[in-house]
């Protein structure tokens, strides 16, 4: 492909980025991170492609020039549970959530490219929950992530790369003291950006066996925008807060079994507690007074495995499970913001419609509950994928 075009398509992933923006995301704890996914652990990955997707340094697998367009569909649901047995269940909603990645192999031993995805969204939406207030949640960061993966021996392979997060904030509910909910309508909304870096390391130390470590920085965001009081009376007036994604420590694996069975698992920490998120403070511009939100978040791990299998040079199908404890304590957990532990499975097909092009469908089910103070809380969150892959 002509040098003009290539930048072209970095170009048209650029503004795509932008145009998307932060994304709705209210995907709830289990999806605190993406499990479906056109490719990668939790469905078991591809044979053709780099087999550890998360890991930088596995990027180095991908064979000239690779775009990939698709999204991911995700519909949650949640169900509230208080003290006095009264339930409610969220609204029913559906987001999509754009995915892109662009790849070019400079050479044999160098790879770069751009990843766009949102992999990070918490929150739901209830109606009436609260003194005969509607409620509407959202935390989520849309990922753009440049890098390049440069190889060391036959046997060693790293990757570096910049992380810009948008990040978006809706918490529209009663105003609350220390988590402890008045009988005031309000509603903030507000968008930013941070910067972090990654870095990954791969070892392949045979053809058919891989491992993989590969760390993402917190990244802080710093957010602007209102707040608007809604009932018993109106105010209105402009905010400043901040919101740190936590930083993510990955340990992964593959097999080739055979020519045509690939294994893979991964193990992967998120750190809160070290993000300062002991409490999100809300700024107010008039008032001229700081709000903190107690959040409390605590480190949470998640465990994945998957398999794919190559049906022939034209079908390949996947298939994974795993298990997310959760971050947010008993003490802070509730309807604005709700969190299980809880498991998911996930599957997927490819078809190689023709040498250069392919598409992949996939579905995924996440689901879990949690009691805390009296209290119960469950999700079950269904998620399905279609993407194409386009080789230059």
């Amino acid at each position: 492909m002509k040098a003009r075009y290539k930048l072209v398509i970095i170009a048209i992933l650029a503004l795509l980025a932008v145009v998307f923006g932060p994304v709705a995301a209210n995907a709830g704890g289990l999806d605190r991170t993406a499990v479906t996914g056109p490719t990668g652990i939790g469905n078991g990955s591809d044979q053709d492609g780099a087999w550890l997707q998360e890991n930088l340094g596995s990027q180095i697998q991908k064979i000239g020039t690779q775009f990939v367009t698709g999204v991911e569909i995700m519909v949650p649901k949640f169900t509230y549970q208080d003290c006095w047995g009264r339930k409610w269940e969220s609204k029913g909603v559906t987001h999509e959530l754009p995915y892109l990645s662009y790849s070019q192999q400079l050479s044999e031993d160098r790879v770069v490219g751009v990843e766009i995805s949102t992999k990070y969204g918490l929150g739901a939406s209830f109606e009436k929950i609260y003194g005969c207030m509607d409620s509407r949640t959202l935390i989520s960061g849309t990922y753009v992530e440049p890098f390049i993966a440069q190889r060391l021996s036959d046997h060693w392979s790293v990757g570096l790369g910049l992380v810009l997060v948008n990040s978006q904030l809706r918490w529209h509910g009663p105003f609350d003291v220390n988590r402890v909910y008045l009988p005031i309508d309000a509603d903030t909304k507000a968008i930013g950006f941070g910067v972090g870096a990654a870095a990954g390391v791969f070892y392949q130390p045979t053809d058919d066996l891989a491992f993989g470590v590969n760390y993402t920085s917190s990244v802080k965001t710093r957010m602007s925008g209102r707040t608007e009081i809604q009932r018993p009376f109106h105010l209105r007036d402009r905010i400043k807060t901040t919101f740190e994604f936590p930083d993510q420590l990955e340990i992964s694996g593959a097999w080739k079994a055979t020519d045509r069975l690939l294994l893979v698992a991964d193990w992967t920490l998120y750190g809160y507690s070290d993000n300062s998120l002991e409490a999100v403070k809300i700024r107010f511009n008039k008032l001229l007074i700081n709000k903190p939100v107690n959040t409390n978040w605590v480190d949470n791990y998640a465990v994945r495995a998957g398999a794919s299998y190559k049906l022939s040079d034209r079908w390949t199908v996947g298939g994974g499970a795993g298990y997310m404890s959760k971050a947010i304590p008993d003490k802070t957990v509730d309807f604005m913001t709700p969190d299980v532990a809880g498991y998911f499975v996930a599957g997927r097909v490819k078809y190689q419609a023709t040498k250069s092009v392919s598409l992949t469908a996939g579905i995924s089910r996440g689901w879990g509950s949690n009691k805390a103070r009296g209290a119960e809380i469950t999700a079950d969150v269904w998620t399905g994928v279609l993407s194409a892959s386009f080789d230059f």
